[in-house]
């Protein structure tokens, strides 16, 4: 979808990309956004609340795609994990970039507890 010239937003696979890079995925989706030359990979995302390792498969899935595109990249996900546990998996380190969360107390409150799972990682 074309808005200006300098604006623009991409939903499918860049031309110029491998033809094994998905923009899709069990659960995410990405989009390229054009501003005046630059381009930012821009990823939405649910990991799945009770199932560690489709969560892990589905993180490793979107630093594929942003490894493989190269492009500065903003994750905006319920990650079902605080910050702290992102971290202590080693995600942050592998996004290659840092944490953005919204100034709230707390974005969910299952299970009776106050947690805040919903955040952005940034490059």
């Amino acid at each position: 979808m074309e808005f200006r010239s300098h604006l623009a937003v991409g939903h499918g696979r860049p031309s110029w990309a491998d033809e094994f890079v998905r923009m899709q995925g069990t659960n995410w989706v990405a989009s390229i956004l054009r501003v005046k030359g630059a381009a930012i990979l821009m990823i939405a995302a649910y990991l799945t609340r009770d199932n560690d390792s489709e969560k892990d498969t589905m993180f490793r899935q979107i630093i594929f795609i942003k490894r493989c595109l190269g492009l500065e990249t903003i994750l905006v996900a319920d990650f079902n994990y605080t910050h702290k546990q992102v971290e202590d998996l080693g995600w942050g380190k592998m996004f290659g970039g840092f944490v953005f969360k919204p100034q709230v107390g707390h974005t969910c409150t299952s299970s009776g507890e106050c947690r805040l799972l919903d955040f952005a990682m940034c490059t």
